[in-house]
């Protein structure tokens, strides 16, 4: 029988495959795994190159995903997750006050003060979006993956 795999799903899957190794739930890990129309984004931080290696590898094992994004860094680092929830605050706010743009076709993900942006869009959203991003000091820097279409008036 056909089952369709969910974003929730996945990202059950995903955190079920990282955090079955006790190693990804050190002190000084910090992964977040996003999925969004089953596209799978991983960021955050691990303290080794041998562990985000070893995460890649359980994240791309994972079948049913569209894509893997992996933004994972290397580095022993404290994030701070309140500011993080801040800017994917502000950002979001500033969507949802837009009567151009549907919220409901982005996902924002703010790690170590660097926001991913994910959707499947219209370049003029996104492009508006990216400078909502964009516009905050708070922000190091404003990744996007997106997956663009276009609407046609052919019939």
């Amino acid at each position: 029988m056909y089952r369709k795999i969910t974003d929730f799903d996945l990202g059950s899957s995903a955190k079920r495959a990282l955090y079955a190794d006790q190693r990804f739930k050190c002190a000084s890990c910090s992964i977040e795994i996003a999925v969004f129309h089953r596209d799978i984004l991983m960021t955050g931080h691990v303290p080794t190159q041998e562990l985000r290696r070893e995460a890649s590898a359980r994240i791309q094992a994972i079948s049913g995903k569209r894509r893997f994004y992996d933004e994972l860094a290397v580095f022993h680092g404290v994030s701070d997750p309140i500011l993080d929830s801040w800017i994917t605050a502000k950002i979001r706010s500033e969507i949802v006050t837009d009567s151009t743009i549907d919220p409901n076709q982005f996902k924002i993900v703010t790690a170590d003060r660097v926001v991913y942006l994910m959707g499947d869009v219209m370049p003029e959203q996104a492009e508006k979006v990216v400078n909502f991003a964009r516009q905050w000091n708070e922000v190091k820097r404003v990744v996007t993956l997106f997956q663009y279409y276009h609407l046609s008036n052919k019939a």
